[in-house]
């Protein structure tokens, strides 16, 4: 299942990312899917606050809230969007939890990047969605600079 991204904004928090896509998978194609991510993990897909991806990877920074804030040059590329400036990367997410169930949505999650418990990726669908294209299979998170993809594992 991919889901391209249509809108984005800065969280009211000031380190998520709301991201607003569409499934372009065959099943699913158009539907709707609401997604919810550190903006450190869309700094590290878009080549975006290098420096602070060299903290993370460094052990230098004291907690990821501290490097989410100092993100200044991925807000600025979120303001722009969908004309963003990125480098072709990908990032695969294991231990993806869930799904969890609330009325008629499903939520999966995508791993945190550095085990703080705050900066993972949330996927939010309609309960339809989810039970056409990956309910009882096992899934990678697969996070790209413009898209996020829910691959089965065979």
């Amino acid at each position: 299942m991919k889901i391209e991204f249509k809108e984005m904004k800065l969280s009211k928090d000031g380190i998520s990312v709301e991201i607003k896509g569409k499934s372009m998978s065959s099943f699913s194609f158009g539907k709707d899917v609401d997604i919810k991510m550190s903006i450190l993990q869309l700094a590290k897909v878009w080549g975006t606050d290098r420096s602070v991806g060299d903290e993370l990877e460094n052990g230098e920074g004291w907690g990821s809230k501290e490097l989410e804030e100092k993100c200044d040059e991925t807000k600025g590329e979120i303001k722009k969007f969908p004309n963003v400036k990125f480098w072709d990367k990908e990032i695969e997410c294991y231990d993806n939890g869930g799904p969890h169930e609330r009325e008629d949505m499903i939520t999966v999650y995508g791993e945190d990047l550095s085990g703080w418990n705050n900066e993972g990726i949330s996927i939010k669908m309609k309960k339809e969605v989810y039970e056409k294209e990956i309910n009882g299979k096992k899934f990678k998170v697969i996070l790209n600079p413009m898209t996020i993809t829910l691959k089965v594992e065979k």
